[in-house]
């Protein structure tokens, strides 16, 4: 990923976080430790940001699988589990572009008429993600 993508990704979260610093020193008195709740603030993004993409992935995986997809690449991050053959196997990858998450899967068999399945793969992550 090139500097130029890797700042444009994360420029909303700079622009949040140096808005929330500067409101912090405007309005909250002193008896406060500022720094304690920016600290906070930093980990607690640090921990939830790779944990929706787990639930987020999560979703399609499980509603893939409800609906007779087949698993073939489940990807966190740079972290990859793959199928190869029968066997699951994990590897480290370079991080794809703005991709943070991925969920593919094989589709089952096409019937007409049937668009159910279809629908459930691709909204389950928003489900298990507002779940």
């Amino acid at each position: 990923m090139n500097k130029k993508a890797l700042f444009l990704m994360l420029l909303p979260l700079i622009v949040s976080l140096l808005t929330f610093i500067g409101l912090l020193f405007i309005f909250i008195g002193s008896h406060i430790k500022v720094w304690l709740t920016i600290i906070i603030i930093i980990l607690s993004l640090i921990i939830s940001i790779p944990l929706s993409i787990v639930f987020h992935e999560g979703g399609h995986l499980i509603f893939g699988l409800m609906s007779g997809y087949l698993f073939s690449e489940f990807r966190i991050l740079n972290l990859v589990f793959f199928k190869n053959g029968k066997k699951l196997k994990i590897s480290f990858e370079k991080i794809n572009g703005m991709i943070l998450g991925q969920c593919a899967m094989y589709p089952p068999k096409y019937k007409k008429n049937k668009k159910t399945k279809f629908v459930l793969y691709n909204s389950g992550g928003l489900i298990l993600t507002y779940f």
